[in-house]
């Protein structure tokens, strides 16, 4: 992977009139207009929260129509340095730097305390429960002007604060369908966060929430954000403990997808967890950089994985190493899933056969989570802990094996070396006879309802005559088998979302994945008097 040079990150850019605007709308507006889409992401955010919550607690259908909420904690850190909340009427803007003059509001007594009473009911442990309390107490005090802290502690009760109303939010809006997950940072303020979603995600909460929770998409939200576009780290993958993710929310009655973009792992302290536990259906990751080990750990964690995404670089990775190729892992973990795997789209060919292995090392057994949620799927689980313990079942020789006892599978997009273990690239004269010795026939590997086939990274222009045979062959035999089947790739070059940057990434600000654009607003359903 390429490698930048990490330049340091710009100022906050200071919040306008009309972000002060925007949030008095907000507070003036909370019990006659119903959102949509709510976030915490910025102060901005943040700071709109207070008056939101009074008003779901006093009148809980009105957070009835909240379906997403969008969060991103690595913003939270800078964003809030030395913030000091100004939701006055005045037009001097907001206070945010050193010295800033808190303005108040007035606020209602017995509101305040419905919310205090409604957070001791939330189902948190007791020193958590007194933690929101203090929070909530805090951001009180704070619209009153009457808290003098500045400068990193400002920054830490301000971060609390957002935790808080966050886990607030979730227990108050019942028919959340999406949430967004920026980066998690591995301090308290997400690990508050974490403890509230853990005890929700396993039952344990006296009033479930996100009971209708469909969907999780995590990727880090200072890279979305307009005030965080930081011109050297957008170009790093985001480091990330994706087990955690799975975790939080993989038991919750409604879940389905989990979608991961722009990440990767960096010595993470979790590298197991029961398989056959997770209900999510759906499993997409994105321009990312995990090692096979774990890709195959969050195959196996889902009970029935119908679709399945992974698609590698796009981004610099931070000590520039390379993922060893162990096609063989992800052929034995997705094996598990062959009777239902609808939907699979690798394109992995970026790490072949550059760096390959047969399979990566047992991790060790104790690398997870030593409590009492890891206990409870581990009771449930399917399967051995690790894919070594797997048979093998097939031969899988440089490759991911046969995709023929996959009979749910019709769409099928996969790179060509994936699929065969032969290169086309600058490798294609310089690998050894052994890889063209392919396991099976190529059109013998492919399921038996395949609908459609989308091959990534195969160069026609190789003038490598044994790889022609074996393309020309199979070329005839589609023809035979799956006269209907239309075959994409193998006559002209086509680059996936992740064959099209790879460890040869030449670095240059144009040439890294350009991190999608989100429409970051607050959104409303409708007015109502």
């Amino acid at each position: 992977m390429a490698r930048v040079q990490r330049a340091r990150s710009p100022l906050p850019t200071p919040h306008t009139p009309e972000d002060h605007r925007k949030l008095l709308g907000i507070w003036d507006t909370a019990r006659t207009v119903r959102y949509r889409r709510i976030l915490s992401i910025s102060a901005l955010d943040v700071e709109a929260l207070y008056p939101l919550i009074a008003a779901y607690v006093a009148e809980p259908e009105l957070a009835h129509s909240v379906e997403e909420i969008a969060l991103a904690t690595d913003i939270w850190s800078w964003e809030m340095w030395n913030w000091k909340c100004d939701c006055s009427e005045s037009d001097n803007g907001f206070g945010s730097s050193s010295g800033a003059e808190s303005y108040s509001r007035a606020i209602d007594d017995d509101a305040h305390a419905a919310m205090v009473s409604y957070a001791r009911r939330v189902g948190l442990g007791s020193e958590d429960t007194e933690s929101i309390v203090s929070r909530l107490n805090w951001k009180r005090d704070c619209l009153r002007g009457l808290d003098s802290h500045g400068g990193r502690l400002r920054q830490v009760l301000n971060r609390g604060w957002a935790a808080g109303a966050t886990v607030l939010l979730f227990s108050l809006c019942p028919n959340v369908k999406t949430i967004f997950a920026g980066e998690a940072d591995t301090g308290a303020t997400s690990q508050f966060i974490a403890r509230f979603l853990l005890r929700s995600n396993y039952g344990m909460l006296p009033r479930p929430a996100l009971q209708k929770l469909e969907s999780v998409k995590v990727a880090p939200g200072s890279h979305y954000h307009e005030r965080c576009e930081y011109e050297s780290t957008a170009c790093y993958f985001s480091t990330i403990e994706p087990l955690d993710y799975v975790r939080a929310f993989h038991h919750l009655p409604q879940i389905k997808t989990l979608e991961m973009e722009g990440v990767s792992e960096y010595q993470n302290d979790f590298l197991l967890f029961p398989p056959g536990t997770s209900s999510f259906r759906s499993v997409r990751i994105r321009n990312s950089y995990l090692s096979y080990n774990l890709l195959g750990v969050i195959i196996r964690s889902s009970e029935r994985l119908e679709e399945f995404e992974y698609s590698l670089g796009g981004l610099a990775y931070q000590d520039a190493g390379l993922v060893s190729a162990c096609p063989k892992t992800l052929g034995k973990s997705l094996l598990q899933h062959k009777d239902w795997l609808q939907v699979l789209d690798l394109d992995i060919d970026a790490d072949m056969p550059a760096k390959w292995e047969d399979e990566e090392e047992m991790v060790d057994d104790d690398d997870h989570p030593d409590d009492e949620y890891f206990a409870i799927d581990l009771a449930k689980s399917s399967g051995p802990l690790h894919h070594q313990d797997l048979e093998d079942g097939r031969e899988f020789g440089y490759t991911i094996g046969s995709l023929s006892e996959f009979t749910a599978l019709r769409r099928l997009s996969i790179g060509f070396t994936t699929l065969t273990g032969i290169a086309t690239d600058r490798w294609a004269h310089g690998q050894s006879e052994e890889r063209f010795r392919l396991p099976f026939r190529l059109v013998d590997a492919l399921p038996p309802n395949l609908e459609y086939l989308y091959f990534y990274g195969y160069r026609p222009n190789h003038h490598v005559r044994k790889i022609e045979d074996i393309v020309e062959e199979f070329l005839e035999d589609v023809k035979e088998r799956f006269p209907r089947l239309d075959v994409v790739g193998l006559d002209e070059l086509v680059l996936g979302p992740g064959s099209k940057y790879g460890y040869e990434l030449v670095v240059g600000e144009d040439e890294f994945w350009q991190r999608p654009q989100y429409d970051w607003e607050w959104a409303t359903v409708h007015c109502f008097e």
